[in-house]
């Protein structure tokens, strides 16, 4: 089956009107639901917190080699 595009089944200007639209719900509903349920879970994340210079003795696989290719220094997560 062959995949139609939006302009296939709406007018131009309607498209132009709601094209935002799921973003907009989207912002919304995720915006609403983050940080309505605590964790039982204490201490390390897996979400990010911020970065610090790298330290000898530090796991290799947090250091950020991505920020280490933009600045030539090693920072870990």
């Amino acid at each position: 089956m062959e995949a139609r595009s939006p302009a296939a089944y709406l007018k131009p200007e309607i498209l132009r009107q709601i094209g935002r639209l799921d973003l907009k719900a989207k912002f919304i509903v995720e915006g609403f639901i983050s940080g309505l349920h605590g964790s039982p879970l204490h201490g390390f994340s897996v979400e990010f917190s911020e970065h610090r210079k790298y330290e000898p003795g530090d796991p290799l696989p947090t250091i950020d080699w991505a920020l280490y290719g933009r600045t030539d220094r090693y920072y870990v997560k």
